[in-house]
């Protein structure tokens, strides 16, 4: 099951849930968050179809982060992202270390069998689909559903699309990094 607690899961994520500084590292987000505080209108981060203000990065990304806890997903879990280099991977990745847990990234170049090993080893505890990388490998769809992990489909045509998928889920702004 996605998260079970293995002994080998839970050392892992003791290593990895807090840093030297005893802080999780969001410095990234920090700074995204700063910039959204600051100037929501500027571009933040932009691809073939369009641009995102770090005002619209911050709306999806809490949006997201509102549908990972809508889902079970806390502090020290994992989250796979299906995506191809674009913009939206961006508010995936924010709203994921908003929620506390780490993200495993699933590209499309590579092949089946090492998805779902990769898959194996994170058990995820969702799923943040992005429709523009493609449809996932049968084996990869196929161990989503054994495991019973939650999915969230975004569209690739760039932010309005975005967040107009997301339009009516909860939003966790006090908490998006």
């Amino acid at each position: 099951a996605p998260g079970a607690a293995t002994p080998r899961r839970q050392s892992a994520v003791r290593r990895a849930r807090v840093p030297p500084g005893g802080e999780p590292a969001t410095a990234s987000a920090s700074s995204a968050a700063a910039r959204a505080s600051q100037a929501p209108e500027r571009t933040a981060v932009a691809d073939r179809e369009g641009s995102w203000s770090y005002g619209e990065l911050r709306e999806a990304s809490a949006r997201i982060f509102g549908w990972l806890l809508s889902r079970g997903v806390v502090k020290g879990d994992r989250v796979a992202v299906w995506a191809h280099r674009s913009a939206p991977v961006v508010p995936a990745v924010l709203g994921t270390l908003g929620a506390g847990a780490a993200f495993t990234m699933l590209d499309p170049a590579y092949p089946a069998p090492r998805l779902v090993e990769m898959l194996r080893l994170a058990t995820p505890r969702a799923l943040v689909y992005l429709e523009a990388a493609g449809p996932l490998p049968a084996a990869v769809s196929a161990w989503l559903e054994e495991t019973g992990c939650p999915r969230l489909d975004l569209p690739g045509s760039g932010c309005p699309a975005v967040l107009g998928r997301l339009n009516g889920l909860p939003a966790e702004m006090a908490h998006v990094p």
